[in-house]
């Protein structure tokens, strides 16, 4: 009977129903405490479940769950799209941007396939107009300036649109979810981005922490007079030099935000 209950639990973990699975076997270990096996998946299911919540899906997927739907998501710095954005918002119109030419055909594929979207192939910048970039040895990575920074990049000049400018010139309609991951540059598409910034809004943007630019606070102070803080942080990358924290993934909200309402560690009981 002990084998058979803890195959159930084993069974619900397995479907990737973490929380009921966490659930379980804290009853079982209660029923059969230092069971070994139980032990271990109990930690291993804790483990996952931290995991799978420092992650932007989980963190959009909450922001959906307290009533986010935005009506358009932009994604900047789209190169072969972002799984997050289309899993958790597939009734929502994408729009990305992605400045690589060698993503097109992937971008292009990936469009045809959702309910609504679309892509240009420009970079995102403050102003719109022709930007210097440097493509990645592997035609993966793009960086905008005048100098290379590693080996092997490839200089093109290519169209540089600002959302600002996008915005005013389409229909697109709000909530909007804004992505920002632009490798260095993402000031700049905030500078270009302030019509978007509204009280419905939400931005997750890339941001690092030890490179020679580290931009985790300057993306703070930038938004800070729009009234918008960080909401959560995601998505965390470790450098393999010496395990720092390398970047995350800020997502930001009004200070207002109905998502920022509740100020209690756990929720209030019902009466």
């Amino acid at each position: 009977m002990t084998a058979e209950a803890l195959l159930k639990i084993v069974a619900t973990h397995i479907s990737g129903n973490l929380g009921d699975a966490q659930q379980e076997y804290k009853k079982y270990l209660k029923s059969f405490p230092g069971d070994p096996i139980a032990t271990a998946l109990f930690a291993l299911v804790n483990g996952q479940s931290v995991f799978t919540r420092m992650s932007k899906h989980m963190a959009l997927a909450i922001l959906q769950n307290g009533g986010f739907n935005p009506a358009t998501v932009f994604d900047v710095g789209a190169q072969f799209g972002t799984p997050p954005l289309i899993n958790v918002f597939p009734h929502a119109h994408h729009v990305m941007f992605e400045p690589v030419a060698e993503c097109e055909h992937a971008l292009q594929s990936l469009c045809a396939k959702l309910k609504s979207a679309e892509y240009h192939m420009a970079a995102v910048t403050a102003q719109s107009g022709p930007i210097n970039l440097w493509i990645s040895k592997n035609r993966l990575y793009s960086t905008i300036g005048d100098n290379p920074h590693e080996e092997g990049e490839v200089y093109r000049t290519v169209n540089g649109i600002s959302l600002n400018d996008i915005r005013s010139n389409s229909n697109f309609k709000g909530p909007y979810l804004v992505k920002v991951d632009v490798d260095g540059a993402e000031i700049e598409v905030l500078k270009g981005a302030t019509s978007l910034i509204t009280k419905e809004s939400v931005f997750v943007v890339e941001a690092t922490l030890l490179d020679e630019n580290p931009r985790f606070s300057k993306i703070i102070n930038f938004f800070e007079p729009f009234d918008f803080i960080p909401y959560d942080v995601v998505d965390f990358l470790y450098r393999p030099a010496d395990s720092g924290l390398w970047q995350v993934d800020l997502i930001l909200v009004h200070k207002d935000s109905p998502y920022r309402a509740l100020k209690t560690w756990n929720r209030p009981s019902a009466v």
